[in-house]
């Protein structure tokens, strides 16, 4: 039997009717609905917490250093040379002063751009799993927790949470060796990082070691060789356009990154401190660490060669939270590791089993940051944002806030105007720390490199300062003011190779109050003698020698070395046990590195010098500490 296939009727067509036309139907794309919330709490956060108002220089401790960094950026000082300190050529942004409006302008920008990358790093993190009607607001408070005066820990959070993310995107990449176009985000960072050395240089160190550890989440090595070349050159040429920017010597940068690292390596175990108060800080630190490491732990699994990375940051970052929050052990300073570990639990939240419970313990670090009321409130705000601006655009109103703040620190200050005319032409240096009275009366300031005392950490720095002061103009004065030091260490031990140089090379004038100073004259010491020399046990206390008319005692003590462990736990952590020096005036603090002296245990009352160097002896002196302790005499001739 056959089968037919069968066929399709045919299909007539009308010759005298055009064919229907295909319908077209066009799709318009939907409508981009701008994110309100993160834009609303974005506004606020820099609204309320982007400007640090019309700073004007102030003095005490804090106060002159900070008008130092401006002073200097203002007058092209040299750093490395002329001065050095904590913070770099470009340090001015962070605590900026109205004394320069391209300056100020600069600094408003830099604290404001801050607030708003704290910001958005906290929204990014908390929108893995909020929605952003709760993310934004929560992010808007997160951001006001941290004072607006510390702009520098607010951008090293948000490049916490950029690693973060870099090191995610490294370990989500395939088995292919990755090129340039893989390693941008170490190269952003390490961009990123020689910037902010140039502001503060511990927190460009910090961002710089976030940029390694982003560096080592590779696959291979081809992938690490683009990553290290990138981070590399990055870091290389944006410090070299950030230094040259600041008209900064090509010639010092060297020195100045040598000698940075010196002062940044010498801060902890000179400025180690206790509260009375320390044990709560130290628990609530552990707890937050401990679940910091377990989500971290979790977070690092199946990701392979990252994993390492992975654990490294979350090491790194509780480490270096720890050294800034707990070395100078207060409310103030732990509130510093309360907030890079409360980033840290928000950048790792996604990847804990139960996120919401580990943002919310984010949020809970964030509440133990000591802040007050004001911080929210709109209208002092306002008032920050209102005298900025006008302080910026209108220089009659500037004039009148530095005249106001000159005649404040000169009735702080209350130098006698007799002094001050004897200051008249000649370069003038001020001991042991307010840098900001040669502004207030309008001197020519030449201090020292380390200009505040309690600074010069390690012998290299001390000796720079010995260097400088002995090298400084013939007619160089030096000011200084009768005060305790603080910390409890004793103001006759400050910088002692300075301080012998001083006593050596310097004359006294004039003294009223609490000032007195020295001129400049001719080297007047004869070679240091040792007298004695001698091992003492920890705690021993012994007698000093007598020296004759016209000669200085000084003190060498070399403490026996800590043991490994100590050694270890001294420099991941924090130098539990400072040294201490014990004469029958008390007992007082000494950086140990420091102790090697000269200490002045003997000054001439001969030499005419003002307290406290009006001529003391210490018969007794012990530390606390086993080691070697060298006595030696310095012979000095009258004038």
């Amino acid at each position: 039997m056959t089968m037919t296939k069968p066929t399709d009727p045919p299909v007539t067509v009308d010759e005298g009717r055009p064919e229907p036309k295909a319908r077209v139907r066009l799709r318009l794309p939907r409508p981009v609905r701008p994110p309100w919330p993160a834009l609303a709490g974005l506004a606020a956060a820099v609204a309320l917490g982007g400007s640090q108002g019309a700073s004007v220089p102030r003095a005490g401790l804090d106060g002159s250093w900070i008008t130092a960094i401006n002073i200097a950026a203002l007058d092209n000082w040299r750093f490395g040379e002329d001065v050095l300190f904590t913070y770099g050529p470009w340090g001015f942004v962070e605590r900026p002063l109205i004394v320069d409006a391209p300056q100020y302008t600069l600094g408003l920008l830099f604290v404001a751009a801050a607030t708003a990358a704290m910001y958005v790093a906290g929204y990014i993190c908390l929108r893995r799993t909020w929605r952003p009607a709760v993310a934004a607001p929560v992010a808007f408070a997160l951001t006001l927790c941290t004072p607006s005066s510390d702009p520098g820990l607010r951008l090293l959070c948000a490049s916490l949470v950029f690693a973060a993310l870099a090191i995610e995107r490294q370990a989500a990449l395939a088995t292919r060796s990755a090129g340039w176009r893989d390693a941008w985000p170490t190269a952003a960072l390490a961009g990123f990082a020689a910037l902010m050395t140039q502001v503060k240089f511990s927190e460009g160190v910090a961002i710089l070691a976030l940029a390694g550890i982003v560096a080592i989440t590779v696959r291979s090595w081809r992938a690490l060789a683009w990553q290290a070349g990138a981070g590399v050159g990055a870091f290389l040429v944006v410090l070299l356009l950030g230094w040259l920017a600041a008209g900064q010597p090509l010639g010092n940068l060297g020195p100045w990154l040598r000698d940075s690292w010196r002062v940044a390596s010498g801060y902890q175990e000179a400025m180690t401190r206790e509260q009375p108060d320390n044990v709560l800080g130290y628990v609530l630190a552990a707890v937050l660490a401990l679940v910091a490491i377990v989500v971290g732990v979790r977070a690092a699994r199946h990701r392979g060669v990252a994993a390492a990375g992975s654990m490294l940051f979350v090491v790194a970052l509780l480490e270096f939270g720890f050294k800034h929050g707990f070395t100078r052990h207060d409310v103030g300073h732990e509130a510093t590791f309360f907030v890079i570990t409360g980033f840290l639990l928000l950048a790792l939240a996604s990847h804990a089993r139960r996120p919401v419970a580990v943002l919310v313990t984010g949020a809970l670090a964030f509440a133990l940051v000591p802040r007050d009321i004001q911080q929210f409130d709109p209208l002092a705000a306002r008032d920050r944002w209102r005298t900025s601006v006008e302080a910026l655009l209108n220089d009659e109103y500037r004039a009148d806030l530095l005249a106001s703040a000159k005649r404040g620190t000169r009735a702080q200050y209350q130098l006698p105007e007799s002094m001050v005319a004897a200051t008249v032409g000649h370069p003038v240096s001020v001991d042991p720390w307010e840098a900001t009275l040669p502004w207030t009366y309008s001197m020519d300031w030449r201090p020292v490199p380390v200009f505040q005392a309690y600074s010069a950490y390690t012998p290299e720095l001390d000796e720079l300062n010995a260097r400088a002061i002995v090298a400084a103009p013939a007619d160089q004065i030096v000011l200084r003011e009768d005060r305790e030091a603080f910390d409890g260490r004793n103001a006759r031990w400050e910088t002692p190779r300075y301080l012998l140089a001083l006593a050596c090379n310097y004359t006294p004038g004039t003294s009223a109050g609490r000032w007195s100073t020295l001129h400049h004259g001719a080297d007047r010491c004869a070679a240091p003698s040792t007298v004695e020399t001698r091992e003492v046990a920890a705690g021993e206390v012994v007698s000093t020698p007598t020296v004759g008319e016209g000669e200085i005692l000084v003190a060498r003590f070399t403490p026996e070395p800590d043991g490994l462990l100590m050694a270890l736990g001294n420099a991941v952590l924090k130098d539990w046990t400072p040294l201490l020096a014990t004469t029958e005036q008390g007992r007082f603090r000494v950086p140990e590195a420091l102790a090697t002296g000269p200490l002045m245990v003997s000054f001439p009352t001969e030499l005419g010098w003002a307290a406290p160097f009006d001529g003391f002896h210490y018969k007794r002196l012990g530390f606390n500490r086993p080691g070697t302790l060298e006595f030696q005499v310095v012979r000095v001739s009258q004038p």
